[in-house]
């Protein structure tokens, strides 16, 4: 390397403390420096992924090598005064504007960085204020635009939707623009829920909150970071920070405190039995971690797994030799290191011999979103055993290893959602959004990346025939759950029932389904996927099990054939909530119900209220799940299903007796 090529020092990965149990960043902890790069152009801002570092000067960006620290490239293109950047899609979207010149003009500009040429990618003309820093959040985006000195209370916050289109707009408390002097707010970013923002030099940033009324956002404090001020971004390899020191001419990694040090998600609890659990977290430190769980009465089992970057980081303890019906706390140790305890941290084992009632939550259709985050602590309040995510969880819409491993990072660092699955089961199949791309099926390039994350991110019991596939099952007592997938084996095979038409599951996925029902002892069968069993959708789409009939027939027919009982059928993904009984009762022996719940998060398709011969009922509700309580030892066994809204009031219920899903003669 020539003598004069900047050389990243590496500080280490991340600074280890000791945690007594997670929690979340108070306003006195700390950001501690990680590793830093020089570069002459860390003068505006910063941004990073796994491979590059991008350092961001007024007119110019900068591409390095993250591994040696060696500049590859410079951009080209106008540009006056960039303000800071973030990675969106593979490319730089850059903050721009025409400071300090008046009237303030702001734009867009958009790296890309195979060509390195900057370029427009939104112009805002003259909107009030200079663009310092945007954002992409939800299905928004996120906007700051700057006023200065004795205007600096004017700098103003907007939220946009997808056609840009201003939504809301906020300003800032008094207790930041009183710490701002002459400049304004020059970096901002969303984390965990919070919006992080900073000012031009000083080393901290303000933590702030959209209000729940009115439209100035709420200050919560400050935490002190090693770089001064300027723009920031989200590293999306450690997913902590990333900004520059000026002074210094050098890029700033920032760890994170509190509940990541080194575990950055989980742990989550998985498949439960009466005798064993698996447990998840992910960690960015490679290594080995002890898992160990404990009941009040001394009984103790220990479990060890490795974190590897083969795997992402994610780690997934199997407990075994446990107590049927038993509660045990645990507590993850890296060496002598207590990286997580407390009372929250437990797992309950099935097996009971007097079972309650079990309580099963569904849900698709999730952001990272104050919507979601509220169906999230709703669900806490109810209290299930499992949750049972139908798809869309989260929104991906590529197939790219490196994309897919982000969003499930991103979409795991939601604080309720964390809180959620500290001590309760989660379970998954996918659909389409987060299969890797909308409206989907088997053919897309790229699906054994899809499948290659989901397997590293969910603790299902099993995920296909251990190649191909994630289909799986489980049972609670009086109550089966069959996750199927929809979307791996799509139209890629013909149908076992229809040489001439397409497969929906595919044939060894038919060959389990057929069999695992058909052995079922459960009082109750939910078949779950991530697509609607139907075809009342809105006008033109295709992606549902209507376009499969032969395959949606041959279904109830072996349910009659079989004598099958207790089958419903349960979907998602059409951003509405609907409950259909389907005229099955001369080929299934009863009417065979089907429940949609969607979706968690707040985007409604209003043009989805489509009619179906089945439908008795059809609900436009934003932040919506379905909770089911199972009472199998009580005569009639009965299952309840209640829609509840993120508020936890129920808009809709009704009750299935074991009776009515039994299969009888035609009449």
């Amino acid at each position: 390397m020539p003598a004069n090529c900047p050389r990243m020092t590496l500080l280490g990965l991340f600074v280890l403390v000791p945690i007594i149990g997670f929690r979340t960043a108070s306003a006195d902890d700390a950001w501690p420096k990680t590793a830093e790069l020089a570069a002459p152009e860390a003068i505006q801002a910063a941004a990073a992924d796994g491979q590059f570092v991008y350092a961001i000067a007024s007119k110019q960006v900068a591409k390095y090598d993250r591994a040696t620290g060696r500049r590859i490239a410079t951009s080209t293109g106008q540009a006056k005064h960039l303000n800071s950047g973030f990675l969106w899609n593979g490319r730089l979207l850059c903050a721009h504007s025409n400071y300090p010149t008046t009237p303030e003009k702001s734009e867009i500009k958009v790296l890309d960085p195979v060509s390195m040429k900057l370029s427009t990618f939104r112009d805002f003309g003259n909107f009030g204020g200079s663009l310092t820093w945007v954002l992409r959040q939800g299905n928004h985006w996120w906007c700051n635009f700057a006023r200065y000195g004795d205007k600096n209370a004017e700098t103003f916050f907007v939220q946009f939707d997808n056609d840009w289109k201003e939504q809301r707009r906020w300003t800032y408390p008094k207790a930041v623009i009183s710490q701002l002097g002459r400049f304004s707010l020059s970096g901002g970013l969303w984390y965990r829920q919070e919006l992080l923002v900073t000012g031009h030099d000083a080393p901290e940033v303000y933590r702030l909150r959209l209000p729940r009324t009115g439209n100035v956002l709420e200050y919560i404090g400050k935490q002190p970071v090693p770089f001064t001020g300027q723009g920031f971004a989200k590293d999306l390899h450690t997913g902590a920070l990333v900004g520059i020191s000026r002074a210094q001419r050098k890029v700033i990694f920032a760890g994170i405190t509190g509940p990541s040090a080194p575990i950055t998600h989980g742990p989550f609890i998985g498949h439960v039995t009466a005798g064993r659990a698996l447990v998840w977290a992910r960690s960015s430190k490679p290594g080995q971690y002890q898992l160990s769980a404990h009941t009040g009465n001394g009984h103790r089992v220990t479990a060890t797994a490795d974190s590897t970057a083969k795997r992402d980081g994610c780690i997934l303890w199997r407990l075994s030799s446990l107590q049927p019906g038993t509660r045990y706390h645990y507590e993850i140790r890296l060496g002598e290191k207590r990286l997580a305890t407390g009372d929250d941290y437990f797992l309950e084992t099935t097996g009971s011999k007097r079972p309650a009632a079990v309580r099963l939550a569904f849900g698709s259709c999730a952001k990272e979103d104050e919507g979601s985050s509220a169906v999230w602590r709703q669900m806490r309040t109810v209290d299930p055993h499992a949750v049972v995510l139908l798809g869309d969880t989260p929104y991906i819409d590529s197939t790219d290893l490196a994309i897919q491993r982000r969003r499930y990072r991103e979409f795991s660092e939601v604080a309720d959602f964390r809180k959620l699955f500290r001590n309760r089961s989660l379970y998954g199949t996918w659909d389409d959004h987060d299969f890797g791309r909308n409206d989907t099926d088997g053919n897309l390039k790229g699906k054994q990346n899809s499948r290659r994350v989901f397997m590293e991110y969910r603790p299902n019991p099993s995920f296909g025939d251990g190649r191909e596939g994630i289909y799986s099952k489980f049972r609670r007592d009086g109550i089966e759950v069959f996750l199927l997938d929809t979307r791996f084996f799509a139209a890629t095979e013909p149908s076992p029932f229809d040489k001439k038409r397409p497969s929906l599951l595919g044939k060894q996925q038919w060959q389990w389904l057929r069999r695992e029902l058909k052995a079922s002892k459960a009082v109750f069968k939910v078949l779950a996927c991530g697509m609607i069993w139907n075809g009342g959708v809105r006008p033109g789409k295709q992606d549902h099990w209507g376009t499969y009939p032969h395959e949606q027939q041959a279904l109830f027919e072996f349910v009659g054939r079989e004598k099958i009982s207790g089958v419903i059928l349960v979907g998602g993904d059409v951003h509405r909530t609907r409950v259909l009984r389907h005229r099955t009762a001369r080929i299934a022996g009863y009417r065979i119900p089907e429940l949609i719940t969607s979706p968690i998060h707040s985007g409604v398709i209003k043009n989805a209220k489509a009619p179906h011969p089945a439908l008795l009922h059809d609900f436009g509700k934003p932040n919506t799940f379905l909770l089911m309580t199972v009472r199998s030892n009580s005569k009639p066994a009965t299952l309840n299903a209640r829609f509840l809204d993120k508020d936890g009031q129920a808009f809709h219920e009704v009750t299935f007796q074991d009776r009515e899903l039994r299969h009888h003669a035609p009449r």
